[in-house]
């Protein structure tokens, strides 16, 4: 049955939103190996990082690392804090943060400054973990991953929007995400 009005115009929106934000990202992100030592990112880290969206690789200085590839847990806290949601991701308590997390195997290996964002987008569906049991938050980041955390960000509920799991898979396709 088809939306009607406004509703259709609004997820056409989301849509194209969805598609220009993941596509800005990742081509941004994705440098060819071949060349990746010759890419200097400092000036766009530090301007990321003057927007509180990318903080660089250690908890205790800025190390920004632009030309490395987005790790599972540095792909969840990059969108909560585009999406303005890190002080709400700071605010869970360590024990609800662990109980969140106990699902996961592999739960000991998120870095203590992800755990509270992890813990945050799984509560609130936008990550689930990997059909093993495990998060693998030091695992590259894989283009059809992000597409469907940003989905989900965008409010698109998996099982309910047909178009969910047709649009992250369409999407990466389209960009030529693995």
């Amino acid at each position: 049955k088809k939306r009607q009005g406004g509703f259709e115009s609004m997820k056409s929106l989301k849509k194209l939103l969805a598609v220009l934000i993941v596509v800005t990202l990742m081509a941004g992100m994705i440098a060819v190996p071949v060349f990746a030592a010759s890419f200097n990112y400092e000036e766009e880290a530090s301007v990321l990082n003057q927007l509180d969206l990318f903080k660089g690789k250690s908890a205790t200085e800025y190390v920004p690392a632009l030309e490395d590839r987005l790790l599972r847990e540095e792909a969840v806290a990059l969108l909560l804090r585009m999406f303005s949601l890190e002080e709400e991701a700071e605010a869970m308590g360590d024990k609800e943060a662990d109980d969140l997390l106990a699902k996961f195997k592999d739960a000991d290996q998120i870095a203590a400054w992800a755990r509270k964002y992890v813990a945050y987008a799984v509560k609130n569906e936008i990550v689930v973990g990997r059909p093993d049991g495990n998060f693998a938050p030091q695992d590259n980041l894989i283009g059809r991953e992000y597409s469907k955390m940003l989905l989900a960000m965008l409010g698109y509920v998996q099982g309910v929007d047909f178009e969910y799991e047709f649009s992250t898979s369409e999407f990466a396709d389209v960009a030529g995400f693995p």
